[in-house]
C-alpha cells in the first residue's frame, strides 16, 4: 500500500532518534486507557441557526496541510507521563500555563453551560463524555449539562473554559509530561512530503499524483494515531476448532489480554500513540481560532470540518 511507502520513510529517519528515549514515552496501560477516552478526529458541525437553510453569500478559508503543520510545528508530550493525583482547576492551570505540561485529565464538570448560548459550534462530544445527567444537545454536542464526566488534553481545556462556563471542574485523575518538539528527522520528512505534494498542486494533468502525494503526507498523523492494542478477529465459514475440545466453536472467545499486546506494540513501535492524539487537538484549537475569525465583522460561522470553516 502507498502508507507502506511512508511507513518505511518514517521508520529511515526515526533511526536517527535514540531508542530509549522514545521507549521511555511509551505509554504504560492506565496512560494508554486515557489516551484513548482523550482521543478525538477533526471538529465537523453545522450551525444549528442555519440547519435547513439555503445561504447565498457563503465564504470559506481553509488551513493548508492543517495536521502535518501541527506535527511540524507544535508541541508534543515528549517524556512519560507522570502521575499528579486529584486537582482542582488551579491546580491544572498552574501545570499548564506556568509549568508548560502536556496533561492528560479526566475531568467531572457539574453546572455545564455555554458562554454565548447562541455559539454555532459547541465544543465538548456527547460521544466523548460519561455520566451525562441533564443533558441539552445539538446534534451530538453539548450545550449544557447539570454534570458530566470526560477526559481530555490541556489543549481541550483552553477551547473548553473559554467555551463553556461550570460551577465547578473537579479533575480526579491528571497526567502530566514535558512539552518539546517532535524529533527533528520526522519533522524534516513531513516537510518532504508536504513539498512533493505541493508541487503538484493545480498541475494540469498531475491530480491523481496529487491526490496520492496528499495521501501519503497524511499517513504520517495516520500512523501516529494507530491503536497500538487491537485484537485480531478472525472469521471462518464454518466456525473455528476448539483447540482443546476438537469441536467447532462458532463464538470464540481467545480475546488477548491488553497488557500483552501493549508490551508487543511497545517492543516494536517506532512513533507514539499520544503524539496522534495531539495533532488533532492541536488541529482542533487552530480551528477554534477560525471559527472565532469567522464572527468578525458581521460574519456568521455556518459550518466546519477539521480543517476549514464556512461563514
Amino acid at each position: 500500500t502507498s502508507t507502506g511507502y511512508v511507513r518505511r520513510d518514517a521508520k529511515r529517519a526515526m533511526r536517527g532518534v535514540h531508542h530509549s528515549w522514545l521507549q521511555e514515552q511509551l505509554p504504560d496501560l492506565e496512560t494508554y486507557h486515557m489516551l484513548r477516552d482523550a482521543f478525538r478526529g477533526g471538529n465537523c458541525h453545522a450551525n444549528r441557526y442555519f440547519a435547513d437553510q439555503v445561504v447565498e453569500d457563503a465564504h470559506s478559508a481553509d488551513r493548508s496541510s492543517s495536521y502535518p503543520d501541527t506535527q511540524c510545528n507544535c508541541q508534543f508530550p515528549i517524556s512519560k507521563f507522570f502521575d499528579y493525583g486529584p486537582a482542582s482547576l488551579d491546580e491544572v492551570m498552574h501545570l499548564i500555563l506556568k509549568r508548560k505540561r502536556a496533561c492528560l485529565l479526566a475531568v467531572a464538570i457539574s453546572g455545564l453551560r455555554l458562554r454565548n448560548p447562541e455559539w454555532g459550534c459547541p465544543y465538548l462530544s456527547r460521544d466523548k463524555c460519561r455520566n451525562i445527567i441533564g443533558g441539552d444537545f445539538d446534534n451530538g454536542r453539548i450545550l449544557s449539562a447539570d454534570y458530566l464526566e470526560t477526559t481530555i488534553t490541556d489543549v481541550d481545556l483552553r477551547i473548553i473554559v473559554e467555551e463553556y462556563a461550570a460551577d465547578d471542574l473537579f479533575f480526579y485523575k491528571v497526567k502530566h509530561a514535558r512539552y518539546g518538539l517532535l524529533p527533528r528527522p520526522l519533522i524534516e520528512e513531513t516537510i518532504e512530503y508536504y513539498r512533493r505534494k505541493t508541487a503538484l498542486k493545480g498541475v494540469a494533468g498531475e491530480e491523481v499524483y496529487y491526490t496520492k502525494a496528499k495521501n501519503k503526507l497524511n499517513s504520517i498523523y495516520g500512523m501516529m494515531a494507530q491503536n497500538p492494542v487491537k485484537q485480531s478477529i478472525l472469521y471462518h465459514q464454518h466456525g473455528v476448532l476448539d483447540p482443546e475440545t476438537g469441536e467447532l466453536d462458532y463464538y470464540p472467545e481467545d480475546t488477548v489480554p491488553e497488557q500483552e499486546l501493549l508490551d508487543k506494540s511497545n517492543r516494536r513501535a517506532f512513533l507514539c500513540y499520544q503524539w496522534g492524539c495531539w495533532v488533532t487537538a492541536w488541529a482542533r484549537y487552530r480551528l477554534e481560532e477560525g471559527i472565532r475569525l469567522a464572527h468578525q465583522d458581521g460574519a456568521e460561522f455556518l459550518y466546519c470540518d477539521t480543517d476549514s470553516v464556512k461563514y
